[in-house]
């Protein structure tokens, strides 16, 4: 920045010459007597020819007045005019020639346009181009040093000094027109009284020089007219300029060359009403004397078009916007060499800085931008708070409206928060904001009311002493952008990522970025606080991340992982996803992914209270060093997809559950592979009414399910499958109808401790004789087996006469099998006091050759036939519904032994609306017992319609005429995969296969078969 200092007005030489005549004058004349004389001109031009004046030459004493003349007077080169007051009338001139001088010693009294004393009073027109000095010796009298009221022009070559007055050193009254292109020094040796300038008019400094200094009130005072600067300005450069460097209450241009303002005391630039456009360059506050309150304080539209403004120092603000529109376009520099007091820039109107708009702050005690409650702030180029010196309390702190459309705001070094959006702000980003990339203090943003991050907005929080981003109770934040909080990788941070206490919202194709917060990467702490997620949250995933205590973590309120939402959580030193004991709730639609590149230190999921995992939920758990989740109380509740182990990077254990419920509800999958110490291990309840996999990639070698004083219940829809031992007694897994199936292909389950089937499905796979666990499916039980409940058999071989299988050892059997389900072909079951046998042969005790239903009326009739019987006592007619729930429903006596062709029937006179399934029981004289194939037949009563489809999205659609109640589809094992009270139902994540469906009706249950493709 350039310093403008006074100038001289001639050489030196010529300077000393006519100074020292001015006084040897000054001391000849102090005695003479006061009185006035008159320019008539009817000589010549010449101003010291006293032919041309009424009472002679104009001296000290004697006052000059200027009428219209034949010829006007010519202070001419080199020549030294004196007066003690000069009046030119209107239509009068006076004119001063290069290197020619003026003195006026005193002052005359006017009353026009109001009672006055005036040095200089110019009704006409004045054209300088020499010196004018006024008020070189004391004069108590002299109110204002010039009274400009016509046409006053000091040329290139001329210099005023005026000094010693009461009020005004220029006062350009209303129509005047004072142009300055010389040199115009004001109050530079004495002090002045109230203003320097004070224009009602037009007022030019048009290339030339104006230092002002030694005023009470304003250097410059614009009051009703037009000030035009395009030369140098130097206000307070000597002495204060008093209250005000330059107040404007109308139009001021500055359209080049430089102002420069010090020692105002309470604003370098007051713009009250008005205009006041910049095009070039102004200095506020380069010395270090000067103490002004604000460097610039606006009340009205100012205009920063182009140049450059540097406000250096400020005791309060260094700009106060107080109303109207203050827009800049250019360079607007602020703390630069000292001390902003408390606010770089105070907004309470519209502040826009426009596309080329360059602000820098530093160096302020309190904020760098302050919008204040009536505020609008919008930024379309570039806002630097603190990058070179350091900042006070807060970078932004927002009351109003704050929008960075499009342009940066780079904040560093703000001790308490880099932006504080209050409880009154509404902050919005759709450009890039930088925090911290330097040095920043306790917060980020700190946001107490509405922050929006809208798409195409980026924020970069790099350094943050406790919480990047701490959005407090009542506070709204929306991402629809990209928030990183990033840091790089050595960063000593204390605390956490986002906290959030209010309502916080990443939507749709945002994205969430935390890494190198050492504390916890999203922190939930509000009784209604609520966070929802639609897009992608990564934590601590960067290669060179330092390692996070806790990804998520859930105090009190609510995290929501939507449909659309993407969590992936890496390098944990304890948990992924921690609940406390208070009252987070957890509700996850989307995908989790937890440890997929990175180890998670503890456990990946900390349960305490209620953790929900939705039909369209998958979570994915790695490379924990304890367990895949721990449950410590309240409800887990999985009805999506849920995997753990899936890399081969071990987990100890895959689920504890200490107390509290775990339910893997109806359409749940729970897949644990890769575990070191168990899958699942309980001290409280699981209830399992979904598919629950242990082992499906790699075998469990300790327990599937282990438990210490808790309680497995696989309930009806429920299935446990894979291979290793159940360390539970009867007391402990309780059969409560659901599907117990070993291995994959096929594999062996243990059963440590008495085990009581009697209420479930044992489903058991057979791919050949030789080896157990690898050629076909075995059940193992330690002490007593008790049977009942339906066993399930599949063969994938050919069976040879006399194949026998074990399917189930134990210690002791009690009792059989309340159903079973063979395969096509002569399979049967045998039942001994330790084993449980399928035995093939060859000769059965009766051939069936055919089965067939048919509708007759209202009823359906079963024909069978047999071509040879052994031994045969009858055969028990079963039904089902469903075709896996089977009852009997009548029986039919056999003929004993015989090889002759028997034919058999029996008529159901109560079938059922919709689908029947039948099979035949035979049963020898010994007990022996084979089934038949399962025949079905679609029967509709007259009183009933039900139809189902299923369209090309996977939705099954429900059409009847009775009134509609509930819909449950499930597989044919009685896998619950969806439950509705609507007729459309969502099969998107249901496998592809037969499946069934129980309508229930007014009328009652009817139960459909389609295919899901």
């Amino acid at each position: 920045m350039k310093t403008i200092h006074p100038t001289t007005i001639q050489t030196a030489s010529t300077y000393l010459k006519q100074l020292l005549s001015i006084l040897l004058l000054l001391l000849s004349l102090v005695n003479s007597s006061a009185q006035t004389t008159s320019w008539h001109g009817s000589s010549d031009n010449d101003w010291h020819n006293g032919a041309n004046w009424t009472a002679g030459v104009p001296n000290a004493n004697l006052s000059a007045v200027i009428g219209k003349g034949a010829i006007s007077p010519v202070i001419v080169e080199n020549s030294i005019a004196q007066a003690k007051s000069v009046l030119v009338e209107s239509n009068a001139t006076l004119n001063i020639q290069p290197e020619a001088s003026l003195i006026i010693h005193s002052n005359a009294p006017y009353s026009s346009p109001f009672p006055l004393t005036a040095g200089l009073y110019n009704r006409g027109t004045i054209l300088h181009s020499g010196n004018i000095f006024i008020g070189l010796i004391p004069n108590t009298d002299r109110i204002y040093g010039i009274i400009n009221q016509g046409s006053l022009v000091i040329e290139q070559a001329g210099h005023m000094a005026i000094d010693r007055y009461s009020d005004t050193g220029i006062y350009n009254v209303s129509s005047a027109i004072f142009t300055n292109k010389g040199t115009l020094n004001i109050g530079s040796t004495n002090a002045m009284g109230v203003h320097g300038i004070f224009n009602e008019s037009s007022f030019s400094n048009n290339g030339g020089i104006i230092n002002i200094n030694n005023t009470s009130i304003a250097a410059i005072r614009n009051v009703l007219g037009s000030f035009s600067n395009s030369g140098n300005i130097t206000l307070g450069a000597v002495a204060g300029v008093g209250t005000f460097g330059i107040r404007n209450d109308a139009t001021f241009n500055h359209t080049a060359g430089i102002i420069q303002i010090d020692r105002a005391t309470e604003a370098s630039i007051y713009h009250v009403a008005g205009i006041f456009n910049n095009t070039s360059n102004i200095t506020i506050a380069t010395l270090e004397a000067t103490n002004n309150i604000h460097g610039i304080l606006s009340q009205s539209s100012f205009n920063n078009n182009a140049g450059h403004i540097w406000i250096n120092r400020a005791s309060h603000n260094a700009i106060s916007h107080v109303n109207g529109t203050f827009n800049n376009q250019a360079s607007l520099t602020i703390g630069a060499l000292g001390a902003i007091g408390i606010y770089g820039i105070k907004n309470n109107g519209i502040f826009n800085n426009n596309e080329g708009g360059k602000i820098k702050i530093d160096d302020c005690t309190e904020t760098g931008i302050y919008n204040a409650t009536a505020g609008i702030l919008n930024n379309m180029d570039l806002i630097t708070i603190g990058s070179d010196r350091r900042m006070g309390v807060y970078g932004v702190f927002n009351e109003a409206q704050a929008y960075n459309k499009a342009g940066s705001i780079l904040i560093n070094h703000a001790h308490l928060g880099a932006i504080h959006n209050a409880s009154t702000g509404e902050f919005s980003n759709q450009a890039l904001i930088k925090i911290g990339e330097i040095e920043t203090g306790k917060f980020g943003i700190r946001n107490e009311k509405t922050f929006t991050n809208l798409g195409g907005g980026e924020i970069f929080i790099y350094k943050a002493d406790d919480i990047s981003i701490y959005n407090i109770a009542g506070g709204d934040f929306s991402n629809e952008g990209n928030i990183s909080i990033e840091g790089g990788g050595s960063i000593d941070w204390r605390l956490d990522g986002i906290r959030n206490d209010g309502n916080f919202k990443n939507k749709d194709n945002a994205q969430i970025k935390i890494d190198n917060v050492p504390e916890t990467g999203i922190y939930i702490n509000g009784e209604n606080a609520v966070f929802n997620n639609d897009a992608m949250i990564a934590i601590a995933g960067l290669e060179n991340s330092l390692e996070i205590n806790t990804g998520i973590d859930i105090q009190e309120g609510e995290f929501h992982n939507n449909e659309s939402g993407r969590i992936q959580i890496d390098n944990t030193k304890k948990l992924a996803i921690s609940q406390s004991a208070n009252s987070g709730i957890f509700y996850n639609s989307g995908e989790i992914i937890i440890g997929g590149s990175k180890k998670i230190g503890d456990a990946g999921i900390r349960s305490q209270t209620e953790f929900h995992n939705d039909v369209k939920g998958t979570i994915k758990i790695n490379r924990t060093q304890e367990e895949g989740i721990r449950h410590y109380k309240g409800h887990f509740k999985n009805s999506g997809t849920l995997i753990i182990g899936e890399s081969v990077d071990a987990n100890k254990y895959g689920i504890i559950a200490y107390s509290g419920l775990f339910l893997n509800e109806s359409g749940g999958m729970i897949t644990i592979n890769n575990i070191g110490k168990g899958g699942v291990y309980l001290f409280d309840k699981f209830e399992n009414s979904g598919t629950l996999l242990l082992g499906s990639a790699s075998n469990i070698n300790y327990p599937l399910i282990g438990n210490s004083t808790g309680i497995f219940t696989n309930n009806s829809g429920g299935t446990v499958r894979g291979t290793g031992t159940i360390q539970a007694s009867t007391s402990r897994f309780v059969h409560n109808g659901g599907h117990i199936s070993p291995g994959y292909s096929p594999g062996i389950m243990s059963f440590n401790g008495s085990t009581n089937f009697n209420n479930s499905i044992l489903n058991i796979e057979v791919n050949g004789t030789d080896t157990e666990g690898i050629d076909f499916d075995q059940i193992v039980v330690s002490e007593t087996a008790t049977l009942g409940g339906h066993l399930n058999v599949s063969v994938g071989y050919a069976p040879t006469d006399g194949d026998a299988i074990i399917v189930l050892r134990a210690a002791s059997i009690s009792g059989t099998f309340e159903t079973v389900e063979l395969p096509s072909g002569n399979w049967s079951v045998d039942y001994t006091s330790t084993e449980v046998k399928l035995i093939y042969t060859d000769a059965l005790p009766v051939t069936l050759v055919s089965f067939s239903t048919h509708k007759e009326g209202a009823s359906l009739r079963l024909e069978w036939r047999t071509i040879s019987e052994m031994h045969n006592q009858g055969f028990s007619i079963e039904h089902s519904a469903d075709g896996v729930h089977w009852y009997e429903i009548g029986f039919v006596p056999g003929k004993g032994s015989g090889a002759q062709v028997v034919d058999y029937t029996f008529v159901d006179e109560k079938p059922r609306s919709g689908n029947n399934y039948y099979r035949l029981k035979q049963m020898d004289v010994d007990g022996k017992t084979q089934y038949s194939r399962v025949r079905h037949i679609h029967y509709e009563s007259s009183d009933s319609d039900i139809i189902v489809w299923v369209d090309a999205s996977r939705h099954v659609h429900i059409l009847t005429r009775d009134l509609f109640e509930r819909v449950t589809v499930s597989n044919l094992y009685g896998q619950v995969l969806a439950n509705s009270e609507v007729n459309t139902v969502d099969l998107s994540h249901a496998p592809a296969g037969m499946l069934l469906a129980r309508v229930q009706t007014v009328r009652g249950m009817q139960t459909k078969k389609f295919v899901l493709r």
